[in-house]
């Protein structure tokens, strides 16, 4: 589709959730109307405060209007992790948004994938699994929880079938390169975590990552990442770890992606190595605020003045407002 066809059909999308929300305790009857970007401007920005004060006024299903039939967690990292809620048609828009881009980049019906992933209530691991669902690939998920369950992931890939696909932080994909490529460097982790965090001498130390090796072909592993084609980061730029992702992935097309917690793809890479991100105007609707009108929105509820992805020039800037349906 053109930027056009999207433009309607945000509009319309919109003007039937603002008038939906009516319903909703978190905004009231007096939502105006929606027929042009114009009308936005008249919106507030709603905060976490408000949503929580009307969960539990109200209680979750008046507020939200639907079941919740899942909630993720947010990771915490600008303050304190909270909960975004999502219905069934939810995780279902939102596994066939990421199938949709996984097409784009070339996954295929058959691919064979490994996902690196947080497990629940982390968004990621259960959203790259919905996806690879519905592509028909078979994703091998080895969910990091624990310490120890790198080594578990680590020992799983080493005895699957070779790669096509990866997925995971570029941090984490880094740390596989060099596991399967640096002799020591798998061994070296496991000692200094021995030693660091579990207060083991030496000896002790040495012998745990011995046993810890114990079950992983890491030849085979070598083997199984080199022939990976595609990989799909997330939660921190991936540029940094181009020059060196090459070393260990000669045949590799990484795509970086956007995402939250309450959107899971936001904007991504279509094409390897392009500068910047384009929006995924499928699933969201996009604008740009100044930060301080954010917050002063949030905290007096008075209209938010907000650009649309449809007004955006070159070298514009400002906090990111997401909306979806």
């Amino acid at each position: 589709k053109r930027p056009a066809d999207f433009e309607g059909l945000h509009l319309a999308i919109l003007k039937k959730e603002v008038a939906r929300a009516r319903a909703s305790p978190v905004y009231g009857p007096d939502m105006p109307d929606i027929s042009s970007w114009e009308d936005l401007h008249r919106l507030p920005a709603v905060g976490y405060d408000r949503l929580d004060e009307a969960f539990r006024k109200h209680g979750l299903e008046r507020s939200l209007l639907v079941p919740a039939d899942r909630y993720y967690h947010t990771s915490g990292y600008t303050g304190v992790s909270k909960r975004v809620y999502y219905s069934a048609r939810d995780i279902e828009r939102m596994a066939s948004s990421y199938a949709l881009f996984g097409h784009l980049i070339g996954v295929r019906k058959g691919m064979i994938g490994w996902s690196i992933a947080g497990e629940e209530p982390l968004v990621s691991g259960p959203t790259l699994h919905h996806a690879s669902r519905v592509l028909d690939v078979n994703m091998i998920s080895t969910l990091l929880a624990q310490d120890t369950d790198l080594r578990k992931a680590v020992a799983k890939a080493s005895r699957s079938e070779r790669f096509d696909l990866m997925a995971g932080t570029p941090l984490l994909v880094y740390v596989i390169g060099r596991i399967a490529n640096e002799d020591d460097y798998f061994r070296n982790m496991i000692e200094r975590a021995a030693r660091n965090n579990f207060h083991l001498p030496g000896p002790l130390a040495r012998m745990a990552a011995s046993l810890m090796l114990a079950g992983i072909d890491l030849g085979r592993l070598r083997e199984n990442i080199r022939a990976v084609r595609i990989a799909i980061t997330y939660a921190e730029p991936l540029s940094p770890y181009l020059d060196s992702l090459r070393q260990y992935y000669p045949n590799m097309k990484a795509y970086d992606v956007l995402g939250s917690t309450e959107c899971p793809l936001i904007a991504s890479q279509y094409s390897p190595g392009q500068k910047g991100l384009q929006l995924f105007l499928p699933g969201v609707i996009a604008e740009l605020a100044d930060p301080r009108d954010v917050q002063r929105s949030k905290k007096e509820r008075t209209p938010l003045q907000a650009i649309p992805w449809t007004e955006w020039k070159a070298g514009m800037a400002g906090e990111l407002i997401i909306s979806r349906p």
